[in-house]
């Protein structure tokens, strides 16, 4: 009997069609699956359904799109539908599986860090941030009225910023509020105390006592107050208040309070009181500690003394500072209600961002509110290459370098520019080296005899050598010509730099004649101020390089304002000499 050839064949693509539908089924429930999960997923961890709506409304699309699909898929009856549709839902099934991995965190994927928004929050978290992200932090430090000391009030780093962008960060942390503020502190005479002591509490007020007299006015009222206006918040301001006098009171809890409030409450109360202090690592420094006597518990106001003890702050001792990383003294300072200011400053022996100094050494014994002063290492300080002396002087100030300077001439150095240092570019500048500083004064020019020379000649020869001459005229000389030097302020032969400027003195020559008279019309009878000032100005411009000394005399009988009658010069026609000096005098 024939085999029947076609039969096989016919049966083995059966079994082919039926194997690629059974894939194809799978891959279509696999995307169905997947799809639904990462729906239901999103909808369940949706914390607020409202602003993701957006999110849940896209994939409830995407759900939907992969039912349809699938039914339509199911319709794909051959070999070349059915190996798209499989194609296609792997990659349904993969996007939706790699989206709910996601979300999951099952699967992570590289992502870039951001700087973040420290506004408000605690020095520690941003100390933290920067060690975690290896930034440099400088911290300043600054008095806030609404952030809470150890609060961040700003930063220069905008929040958002790449954080592979960042090598520094500088932010401002709150010292709280400042005692050295002003505030305006009206006159409360008649104010009811807790008025005063809320006003006391909303402005800081840091130096503020309230005692307690009986009076006719109503209890609790202020009757005097020690100042009032613009005054610092740690000035001391008294108040008075009339005391409301009862037998006996009942005790209120003052553990928790701070001394000011607590004694507060015992004056008003017409109780007497002690205080104590002891040093608590759990009570801040300046709030009560214990009581005496319970709270509820009645007593006589009249023999009652009520016992508090206040707390020191805890007793601080200082560790190794120096083996401290500058986190780990951040939280120490936090942690114990300390201050601290960081500074930086090059190093020879101490490696970068390690501690090189502080105010207190290990074993000192501090209180809570204790400034700590740390420098912190900026490696070694090399030395850089200057030209002018200006930008070294510059660089070595802010660097705390120590140099000495010397000035010299050089004809190749300009004026003010570097000759040379004795260190080299790149040297290491050690903790103790003095750097010398060789300054060029420019090239040097010896200073010629000007004396019997010219102002012509003078002013040429200053041209050609590089000086600043200047030229002022002397005296009348009978014996040396008009314009011919006489006197220069720097002496011949010594050596200066060029531009170096020096003073020429001019011999205004032999010394000439005028013949001038004293005018009635010249005097202000009455007036010897106005004579003199007129008789000086008319006399000077009449006999130009005559010197007139005009001067006030008394006289018993003559009128005030004329010329005195013993006046070495008097009203007649007089032959004055230039260079000479004359006396006038005028009754006064």
């Amino acid at each position: 009997m024939k085999k029947n050839i076609f039969k096989d064949d016919t049966s083995k693509t059966n079994d082919n069609t039926r194997i690629s539908k059974m894939i194809t089924y799978i891959l279509l429930s696999l995307s169905l699956v997947s799809t639904v999960s990462y729906f239901i997923y999103t909808v369940i961890t949706s914390q607020n359904i409202v602003d993701q709506m957006a999110t849940i409304i896209s994939i409830s699309i995407m759900a939907i799109f992969s039912i349809f699909f699938i039914i339509t898929s199911l319709y794909a009856d051959n070999r070349k539908g059915r190996v798209f549709v499989s194609i296609a839902s792997l990659l349904l099934t993969s996007y939706s599986g790699f989206n709910l991995l996601i979300s999951c965190d099952i699967l992570k994927l590289p992502t870039q860090e951001f700087m973040l928004d420290f506004t408000g929050k605690q020095l520690v978290e941003v100390v933290n941030f920067a060690k975690d992200n290896k930034i440099s932090l400088e911290q300043v430090y600054e008095n806030s009225e609404t952030i809470d000391e150890y609060g961040i009030i700003n930063q220069n780093v905008t929040p958002g910023t790449l954080l592979k962008k960042v090598d520094k960060m500088v932010v401002t942390i709150s010292s709280g509020p400042s005692n050295d503020k002003e505030v305006v502190v009206p006159n409360m005479l008649g104010w009811q105390v807790d008025q005063v002591i809320e006003f006391i509490d909303d402005n800081h007020l840091s130096n503020v006592s309230i005692d307690f007299i009986v009076s006719d006015q109503e209890a609790d009222t202020i009757i005097e107050q020690s100042m009032s206006g613009n005054i610092k918040r740690n000035a001391e301001l008294k108040f008075v208040a009339s005391l409301n006098s009862v037998e006996s009171i009942k005790m209120t809890d003052l553990v928790g309070l701070d001394t000011f409030h607590a004694i507060t409450w015992i004056k008003r109360s017409n109780l007497k009181y002690e205080i104590t202090y002891q040093y608590s690592s759990k009570v801040d420094k300046g709030y009560v500690i214990s009581q005496n006597i319970k709270k509820g518990e009645t007593v006589k106001t009249s023999d009652t003394v009520v016992k508090i003890v206040v707390s020191k702050g805890a007793k601080i001792k200082v560790p190794d500072l120096a083996n401290m990383s500058v986190e780990e003294l951040t939280n120490w300072v936090v942690e114990n209600s300390l201050k601290i200011v960081f500074e930086e400053a090059y190093d020879e022996s101490v490696a970068i961002g390690k501690i090189v100094s502080s105010n207190f050494i290990e074993g000192n014994e501090i209180e809570q509110g204790t400034l700590i002063k740390i420098v912190i290492s900026k490696g070694v300080l090399k030395m850089e290459e200057f030209t002018s002396f200006n930008d070294f002087k510059a660089w070595a100030d802010s660097n705390g370098i120590v140099y000495n300077t010397e000035y010299q001439f050089n004809d190749s150095v300009k004026s003010g520019n570097i000759i040379k240092t004795s260190h080299n570019k790149g040297d290491v500048i050690k903790n103790n080296d003095t750097i010398v500083v060789y300054v060029s004064q420019g090239a040097s020019v010896t200073i010629p005899n000007f004396v019997g020379s010219s102002k012509s000649s003078i002013a040429s020869k200053c041209s050609s050598v590089g000086l600043n001459c200047k030229f002022t005229y002397g005296g009348y000389n009978n014996s040396v010509a008009k314009d011919i030097a006489t006197g220069q302020s720097k002496r011949k032969g010594s050596v200066v730099g060029r531009g170096t400027s020096i003073t020429i003195t001019l011999s205004s020559g032999k010394p000439g004649t005028c013949s001038a008279r004293i005018q009635e019309s010249w005097l202000v009878p009455g007036n010897a101020s106005a004579s003199i000032q007129s008789v000086k100005s008319k006399l000077s411009s009449q006999c130009p390089g005559v010197n007139f000394n005009v001067v006030g005399k008394a006289h018993n009988t003559a009128a005030v304002g004329i010329i005195h009658p013993d006046s070495p010069i008097k009203g007649e026609p007089y032959n004055f000499v230039q260079g000479q000096t004359y006396t006038v005098w005028i009754v006064q």
